[in-house]
C-alpha cells in the first residue's frame, strides 16, 4: 500500500486555465462553471485522501504490522497530507482567481448569483 504516485490533484488539469476567457465577466456560465469543477474536485479528492487515510491509519495501529510496513505508512503520511496541502492552495489560489471579479457584495447586487443558460422554469434545459 502505498499514498506515492497519482496525488489528489493530478486528475485534473492546471486549475489556473479553466477561466481563460472570464475576464471581467459576472454571472458568467464559464467562471460558474470552473468553480463548480474546482469545488467538485476538492471533495472528490477529500474522499480519496480519507479513504487513503484509513488504509494508512489501519497498518499503523495494527500490532501485527512490522516497523517497515509502520515506516512506510508514516512516510505516506507525511507525502499525502503535503499533496493535500498542495491541492487545497492550488484550488483555493484558481477559486480566488475565478471569483476575483465577481461584485459579490458590492451595493447594487440585489440577490444570488445567476447561471444565465439555466431556464427559469428549473428544469434546466432537461428534456423529458
Amino acid at each position: 500500500m502505498s499514498a506515492h504516485g497519482e496525488g489528489p490533484g493530478s486528475r485534473r488539469g492546471n486549475p489556473t486555465t479553466l477561466n481563460e476567457g472570464a475576464g471581467d465577466l459576472t454571472d458568467d456560465d464559464v467562471g460558474v462553471a470552473a468553480f463548480l469543477t474546482l469545488g467538485d474536485d476538492v471533495v472528490r479528492n477529500l474522499l480519496d485522501v480519507l479513504q487513503r487515510l484509513d488504509r494508512l491509519r489501519r497498518v499503523i495501529e495494527d500490532t501485527k504490522s512490522t516497523l517497515l510496513q509502520v515506516d512506510s505508512a508514516s512516510i505516506d503520511l507525511r507525502d499525502l497530507v503535503a499533496l493535500l496541502e498542495a491541492d487545497i492552495r492550488s484550488a483555493n489560489s484558481a477559486m480566488l482567481a475565478i471569483t476575483g471579479h465577481w461584485p459579490m457584495s458590492s451595493p447594487g447586487r440585489d440577490g444570488p448569483l445567476t447561471i444565465r443558460s439555466t431556464p427559469a422554469d428549473g428544469s434546466r434545459g432537461m428534456k423529458h
